[in-house]
């Protein structure tokens, strides 16, 4: 009778720590499964933040790609810009003004090139706004462009060109004109871009100079002339024909008229 009693007591304590192990085991699993549902939760909600974050970025990133693509002829009105500049790259359409050594290479050609860059440039400043003269290959007459400024009423004029040595090849370097004529900063601004210019890329500083071009007198605010170099040089052509080269230049130019506005302007 003792032993059956004893058996039945062993066989009581081996069910109830058999019970109490599938209870634990039991106990984990459930654990282990309400874990994996919330990391599963939480990765998900993660994951749709994630997307969405990603489209806005997209958004915001296309939108600026867009806004540099077209470049104004004319003034949008608005009202968050404190700054108006007008860039007029020179010549176009038929007038191609000087040509190089190699008769191919026009400047009407390159002085569009730098001048879109310089406006992509400047249309990146929060105060500044920017319209330009031509945005093709197209004539455009020097009393159009200096009629396009005064009606738009601009705040300043920055004309892009190419120089041309007649009877040589040797002449290189870059100089900015302004005009006398005008009692106002152009001379300022012709300095301010002139110097920029010359710290950023090696070029010989041919310095400020004065003339009666057309397009600076009959422009109603400041304005200089920007000549980038020598086509007729066939070294200094070389490099005028370079995207690099190019966009030096346009920066130089860029941060002259940066410049001139935090120092003058804003007096």
């Amino acid at each position: 009778m003792a032993r059956r009693r004893n058996n039945r007591s062993s066989r009581r304590n081996k069910k109830r720590k058999i019970n109490k192990i599938k209870l634990s085991v039991l106990i984990i699993i459930i654990i282990l499964f309400i874990a994996g549902t919330f990391k599963l939760t939480q990765g998900a909600i993660l994951a749709i933040q994630n997307i969405n974050d990603n489209k806005q970025k997209t958004s915001v990133k296309e939108s600026s790609e867009n806004d540099n693509e077209t470049l104004q002829t004319e003034v949008d009105k608005n009202i968050n810009k404190k700054y108006t500049i007008l860039i007029d790259p020179g010549h176009g359409g038929n007038d191609k003004g000087t040509i190089a050594n190699d008769k191919v290479t026009f400047e009407k050609d390159i002085t569009l090139k730098i001048g879109a860059l310089v406006a992509q440039k400047l249309t990146k400043q929060k105060d500044v706004q920017v319209i330009i003269s031509r945005n093709e290959d197209k004539y455009v007459s020097l009393a159009d462009r200096a009629k396009l400024a005064n009606e738009q009423n601009v705040d300043a004029l920055v004309s892009i060109h190419l120089n041309g040595q007649t009877g040589g090849s040797d002449a290189t370097g870059l100089e900015v004109y302004y005009t006398k004529e005008k009692d106002d900063d152009s001379y300022e601004l012709a300095k301010q871009i002139q110097e920029t210019i010359t710290s950023y890329i090696d070029v010989r500083d041919r310095g400020v100079k004065s003339d009666r071009f057309q397009v600076l007198l009959q422009s109603k605010m400041p304005a200089v002339l920007v000549e980038c170099g020598f086509l007729t040089n066939n070294e200094e052509v070389k490099k005028l024909k370079d995207e690099e080269y190019q966009n030096d230049l346009a920066e130089g130019i860029t941060q002259g008229i940066l410049t001139y506005i935090d120092e003058n302007m804003k007096k």
